[in-house]
């Protein structure tokens, strides 16, 4: 896990790296953080830009991050990092995707789909064979994906908002909560509200339940 915020000792942003597995040890700190940290597919490397628009990665276990020109935007399937120069997505040197407008963000599903988000809020989702299926446009650029990339989470003040990208088989949903993350099959959603944290079945039912606990931050991986 990381955990993002002052860096202990500067007056700069930045992150730590560290192991949950062993109590929290730290394997690594890192200033200057501009945007988001992005996990590999095996978890065992982070990438991230700094504020001078310089890419960075680390790998657990090495002592120093290696640098890139460019800004990385998402890992692929592979574990390859995916770069955006204008409206062309670029991988391993070679461009993969071209855009009407200049690409802010990528995802690549479960699925073999890959969701672009474009500046502006237009959202692209293309399937496994590369087809375009859907476009949809959101009032927010910071979007959190479902696994199958068919639906997003977003904030708006003092909501979260679920939203389809063409093929959600639930509906739309909104909650006043501080944040939200999908289930590993991309049915449910948990929700920290101001008391607990909320389970809603989005796909397949309508169940909820609730645990009493507060959180700002939500994070939910594995299968269970």
């Amino acid at each position: 896990a990381y955990s993002a915020g002052g860096v202990r000792g500067s007056t700069e942003e930045g992150f730590t790296v560290v192991d949950l597995r062993r109590a929290g040890v730290e394997l690594g700190t890192f200033q200057n953080l501009a945007g988001d940290v992005l996990w590999s597919p095996d978890a065992q490397r982070v990438a991230w830009c700094t504020e001078n628009g310089v890419g960075q990665e680390f790998e657990i276990g090495r002592e120093r991050p290696r640098s890139f020109a460019r800004c990385p935007i998402a890992y692929t399937p592979e574990g390859r990092l995916a770069f955006a120069v204008g409206r062309r997505l670029i991988v391993d040197g070679h461009t993969v995707l071209t855009e009407a407008g200049p690409i802010v963000r990528a995802f690549w599903g479960e699925d073999e789909s890959l969701l672009v988000v474009q500046e502006g809020g237009r959202l692209r989702r293309y399937d496994e064979n590369g087809q375009t299926d859907s476009t949809v446009l959101l009032s927010a650029r910071s979007v959190v994906p479902s696994p199958d990339n068919c639906a997003v989470i977003y904030s708006e003040p003092g909501r979260i908002q679920v939203a389809s990208v063409g093929c959600f088989g639930g509906p739309p949903r909104s909650f006043i909560a501080f944040d939200a993350a999908w289930s590993a099959d991309g049915e449910w959603v948990a929700v920290a509200g101001t008391e607990q944290i909320e389970f809603h079945r989005l796909v397949g039912g309508d169940e909820t339940f609730a645990w009493p606990a507060r959180a700002r931050d939500l994070y939910w991986r594995g299968e269970d």
